[in-house]
């Protein structure tokens, strides 16, 4: 099994929340992912903020253009057709640095 993870969040704040989350799934099948993402996007990277900000090569898409709906339906289908689990996990980081010996808390730094 391989997974793809990303985090998001923590960035200094008292309320910061840490997230984790991505896809798992047998290699096998990441290969035919591949092949579909890379058929309908080039072999590049997917960043969702990028394409939800239409920002890099996504700039030029407007708000409502049909072939943004069109291409993450296509993406999903992918994922969910190959089986991949997705998963996501979070944490408050304020509790954990006060329960955590050596964690430095956000008013500490």
């Amino acid at each position: 099994m391989i997974a793809y993870l990303d985090e998001s969040g923590a960035h200094g704040g008292p309320d910061d929340v840490f997230t984790v989350g991505g896809w798992v799934t047998w290699e096998h099948r990441w290969i035919r992912i591949e092949q579909v993402w890379n058929g309908l996007l080039g072999p590049r990277v997917f960043h969702m903020t990028d394409f939800e900000n239409r920002k890099r090569e996504f700039a030029a898409w407007p708000k409502d253009d049909r072939r943004r709906v069109k291409l993450v339906a296509a993406l999903a289908d992918c994922i969910l057709g190959n089986e991949a689990f997705g998963t996501a996990h979070s944490i408050q980081l304020e509790p954990l640095n006060n329960h955590v010996p050596g964690r430095r808390s956000h008013t500490s730094r």
